[in-house]
């Protein structure tokens, strides 16, 4: 079919052909004609579904993510990729599925404070609504799709913070642990460096040719191919779009309403918390405890350490009521109305939400402006010329791929047309390349079999938000070996340090038979040339030791009451092989431990607790949702 297509894709019978393939598509959708019907599922969480939709957009924002964090050295094809997004999504649902089931909910005030106080909307120091609304648009997300994703967030947050937050290390675990992070330990240890033994191997060309023959897939070649491509990036539109004074004057005045910064105030509230479905008794033991401790604020007590002790806004609680500086449409009406209407000081309450009682002291008031038109002219410029970079881009990317599928044999006229300059890689294969090939879906694309057999130009690739390439085949280099002569010193070299080092290695075997029977270690290393070094006291963190000689001095059991030192060998990363002698553990002194390092201890280690919990309730949680995922349909 699509061969039918690309030798006749010309004119009328191109039309033809799209149209007969587009009626079932909009009668009964892409899935119902490829599946048979309905949304594909790729998970099912207890009763809940998990489309494909809704997995590939959080896989879609996972590449983006990692693209701009790693740059050229992304690659989108890693398989892994699909794996960790799959897992996060399960264990997200698992755990948004248990905190909403046991009434966990994030009131529509601590939502509000946290959006005020994320510093990408902040402008001053100030929460900046035209700033918000404008990075949200530029995003594409809605208002009520990002803080409905804020919302889930603090409810997870939440959970996982009464989870983690409960763990915890007695003084007496404490102190195990820092007798055993400060212990030292005294041994000695000779070394039998490989380097002295490769003298004495040798390596003859009938060696090197059977290692060869029976390890060629350690020389194989894999098939490579060079490609020529065109590239379209907003980036170099934007370059390339230039932009008046005037023009910039005018969307300032059109759009000054947006630019008035409406009055914020900050305040502090203590909130006693009220269950919507409450009855009546509840409601009034709730707004007599709020009474009190307004009497008890009105007669000398710190309001915030009120807050601390007594308000069940978790969130604000710690830092003492403190909700920051909040405009209009922040927060609930009555309490918003309480807000608006007290002066800076003054005490109110208690004032009725949907989530119980309020006490509210007003601290500041910041009244509104209107941001000038030099502060807003580079801002509006860069709008400006990002949204005809945007028109410029799309409008380019279609002709791109017109251009490109009705000469599918060739990207000259493309280059022509759309004034592109038409590059070439250096040769590359499906697993590995430099520069643009880099990118997974590049080398995917270049291997598919429409553009690697058929000799066809690619689809647009996509390569990032607004980049685009289309690609074909310059010239293909089949899979082959690395001739012998190539490689030979290579194998040469392998060779003689394997040899090396097995020869180091049975010698240290003899060595430490020969110390079990009572010989002298110093004697023998003498003997064997050996590096000697005598007996030492090290601690863990010792930078001097080999990590493999330290870490096997610190894995040894502890020497016998009578004195005789444990011996063992060890093979280091260099081909070396060690031979310890330990004669004495010496566990550390908590006592010793200053009361700062002692505390950072165990908050790190409480820390890790933390995390083993949450990683262990989201294995049990798995498990009682009873959560399958279907991953060949990723």
């Amino acid at each position: 079919m699509l061969k039918l297509i690309r030798d006749n894709a010309k004119g009328v019978v191109a039309w033809i052909i799209v149209i007969i393939i587009i009626i079932p598509f909009a009668l009964w959708g892409v899935n119902e004609y490829f599946e048979g019907g309905g949304e594909v599922v790729v998970a099912k969480i207890g009763d809940r579904d998990v489309s494909l939709g809704e997995y590939q957009n959080l896989y879609q924002r996972e590449l983006a993510a990692r693209r701009q964090a790693m740059g050229s050295a992304f690659n989108a094809s890693d398989p892994s990729i699909r794996r960790d997004v799959i897992e996060r999504l399960v264990n997200i649902e698992v755990m948004t599925q248990a905190a909403r089931d046991s009434g966990f909910r994030i009131a529509d005030a601590r939502l509000g404070q946290r959006i005020v106080a994320m510093r990408e909307f902040q402008d001053g120091g100030r929460f900046d609504p035209a700033l918000y609304d404008r990075l949200l648009r530029a995003s594409g997300l809605s208002k009520a799709q990002f803080e409905e994703d804020l919302r889930n967030d603090l409810l997870l947050e939440q959970f996982i913070g009464g989870v983690s937050e409960t763990a915890f290390l007695t003084a007496r675990d404490l102190d195990a642990l820092l007798r055993m992070i400060e212990q030292r330990r005294r041994f000695a240890h000779l070394v039998l460096p490989v380097a002295d033994y490769a003298t004495r191997v040798e390596v003859d060309e009938e060696r090197i040719a059977r290692y060869y023959e029976e390890n060629r897939s350690e020389f194989a070649v894999p098939e490579r191919v060079t490609a020529q491509y065109l590239e379209l990036s907003m980036s170099s539109i934007v370059a390339g779009i230039e932009v008046d004074d005037e023009t910039i004057r005018r969307l300032y005045e059109e759009r000054a309403p947006g630019f008035t910064v409406g009055e914020e105030r900050r305040a502090r509230h203590i909130l006693i918390e009220v269950d919507q479905a409450a009855d009546a008794g509840a409601i009034e033991a709730a707004r007599t405890r709020a009474e009190e401790l307004l009497a008890a604020i009105e007669g000398g007590e710190s309001f915030e350490e009120v807050a601390r002790n007594h308000s069940d806004d978790s969130g604000s609680a710690r830092s003492g009521g403190d909700l920051g500086f909040f405009t209009r449409g922040a927060m609930v009406p009555s309490f918003e109305e309480a807000v608006f209407s007290m002066s800076p000081g003054e005490l109110r309450g208690p004032v009725q939400s949907p989530f119980g009682f309020h006490l509210i002291r007003l601290e500041e008031i910041r009244p509104g402006s209107v941001r000038p038109f030099e502060e807003m002219a580079p801002i509006l410029k860069e709008e400006y010329r990002q949204a005809r970079a945007e028109e410029r881009f799309f409008d380019l990317t279609e002709r791109l791929a017109d251009l490109t599928f009705e000469h599918s044999d060739t990207l000259a006229v493309a280059a022509e047309e759309l004034g592109l300059p038409l590059r070439e890689t250096e040769p590359f294969s499906v697993d590995a390349g430099q520069g643009i090939a880099m990118e997974g879906v590049f080398r995917d694309a270049a291997f598919s079999p429409d553009v690697l057999e058929s000799g066809h130009n690619s689809p647009l690739v996509e390569l990032g938000q607004s980049r685009v390439v289309v690609l074909r085949i310059a010239d293909r280099y089949p899979a082959s070996h690395l001739p012998l002569a190539e490689v030979r010193d290579r194998i040469e070299r392998e060779l003689h340090r394997h040899a090396a080092a097995e020869m180091a290695r049975k010698d240290g075997e003899r060595i430490v038979a020969r110390l079990a029977e009572g010989a002298s270690m110093e004697e023998l290393a003498r003997e064997h040339r050996a590096e000697w070094h005598p007996s030492t006291t090290v601690r863990r963190d010792d930078a001097e030791l080999d990590p493999a000689v330290l870490g096997a001095a610190f894995s040894m059991p502890r020497p016998a009451e009578n004195g005789e030192p444990v011996i063992e060998g060890v093979e280091l990363l260099s081909g070396d092989y060690a031979v310890l002698a330990l004669y004495e553990v010496m566990d550390g002194n908590p006592g010793d431990v200053a009361a700062l390092d002692r505390r950072m201890q165990g908050e790190a280690v409480a820390q890790f607790l933390g995390q083993r919990a949450v990683q262990d309730l989201i294995a049990s949680l798995r498990e009682r949702k009873k959560v399958r995922v279907f991953e060949d349909r990723l």
